[in-house]
């Protein structure tokens, strides 16, 4: 006998297949069963090939097998849950072992609509992608160099693409939520890695690494959709950006006026992010526990409050979106005169730069030498 894989849908507490409008879910989070013969040396417990995933909605063909006992027992918690079993050893009988876990966090799945599986994850993601646009929006206004304009951009992406996973809880928008976190962190290493002075001609090499990088790891991601590869790739990103930011802070703006200021909201936003991982961890340790029984004697709405998910949604939000006003700051002043901008901030949390007069200045300066240079040049051939 060969091994078999069934598909099943998501399952909670109250409803049992439950799917609401999107159908099966086909993210890395929902139900996969695998058994395996005892004598077949070459069963594996692997998942349907990434790339077979659809943007719209899923046909419901097909019908459900009954749950195991095991399986029922996972089914049972408040929240969705992957199972899967596998071999201890294949020299030996196969022994069935029942694991179970989540990555959306700890809140039961088509509760308030049939068309937003996780209603308060999607939400809390409305921070973030007003941060971000908020963000494009003072690039513009005051001009920055376009590459700050696409790390806001990118944040608001993130935001956007993890609000559509956590409403279909869909393969392909579990990407859009995913592979942008990776774009992102890469634009900020070029933000931060590349500090030529403005007006000198801009290196190719730095956004080249940053293309190729992208366009490798989406394709192995995508061969090879293992959460742990991703997890690794985002945090040597995420560190290095730290050191790199950190570096520059301390000792290349160590003289610096606005040093103080981006010290301050640099250490603003890690603090967010720290807080917001820590929430995290909480909400997947304590879920069965401790969280899914509270939430469920507290009651809606207060019961909101205690979306651990959602809060980190909003602290990666808000620590993402003042990391890079303040590596924004440092680049802009190292690369440039540091009193051609300023720190501004709105509600004491929303920091952005701004041009000074002075900055205002020297860059209508520089595109009036620049349009006179491109006169001039005009005129010399037309003779």
């Amino acid at each position: 006998m060969g091994h078999e894989h069934l598909h099943r849908t998501i399952w909670n507490h109250e409803d049992i297949g439950r799917t609401g409008y999107w159908g099966a879910a086909t993210s890395s989070i929902d139900w996969y069963v695998f058994s395996a013969s005892s004598r077949r040396s070459d069963s594996q417990a692997t998942p349907r090939s990434p790339l077979r995933f659809r943007l719209g909605r899923p046909s419901r063909t097909g019908a459900r097998a009954e749950p195991s006992r095991a399986e029922a027992r996972c089914a049972s918690t408040a929240i969705p849950r992957r199972c899967y079993s596998g071999r201890q050893n294949l020299s030996k009988p196969a022994k069935k072992i029942i694991s179970c876990f989540t990555t959306s966090g700890c809140e039961a799945n088509f509760i308030h609509t049939r068309y937003i599986a996780e209603l308060y994850n999607t939400i809390s993601n409305t921070f973030m992608i007003f941060a971000g646009f908020y963000g494009v929006y003072k690039a513009l206004q005051h001009r920055l160099p376009k590459r700050i304009l696409l790390s806001y951009l990118s944040l608001s992406i993130i935001g956007l693409g993890s609000a559509m996973f956590h409403t279909t809880l869909q393969y392909a928008w579990q990407l859009g939520d995913e592979l942008p976190m990776i774009y992102t962190s890469t634009l900020i290493a070029w933000l931060i890695f590349d500090i030529t002075p403005l007006g000198q001609k801009t290196p190719w090499l730095p956004p080249l690494c940053v293309v190729v990088f992208n366009v490798t790891f989406t394709l192995m991601y995508l061969f090879y959709p293992n959460p742990v590869f991703h997890q690794v790739a985002y945090g040597i990103l995420v560190v290095s950006m730290t050191l790199r930011g950190a570096y520059l802070i301390l000792y290349k703006m160590k003289d610096n006026t606005l040093a103080r200021q981006v010290k301050h909201l640099q250490a603003w936003g890690t603090a967010s992010f720290v807080f917001a991982f820590a929430i995290w961890n909480i909400d997947n340790i304590f879920c069965d526990s401790t969280w899914a029984p509270l939430k469920q004697r507290v009651g809606a709405p207060w019961n909101v409050l205690l979306e651990g998910h959602s809060w980190w949604h909003i602290f990666t939000g808000l620590g993402g979106y003042s990391i890079i006003g303040a590596l924004t700051m440092v680049t802009l002043s190292l690369r440039d005169d540091p009193k051609h901008y300023r720190l501004n901030f709105k509600y004491g949390c929303l920091a952005w730069v701004s041009r000074t007069a002075k900055g205002w200045e020297v860059l209508e300066a520089g595109k009036k030498g620049t349009e006179r240079s491109r006169l001039l040049r005009n005129g010399r051939r037309d003779d």
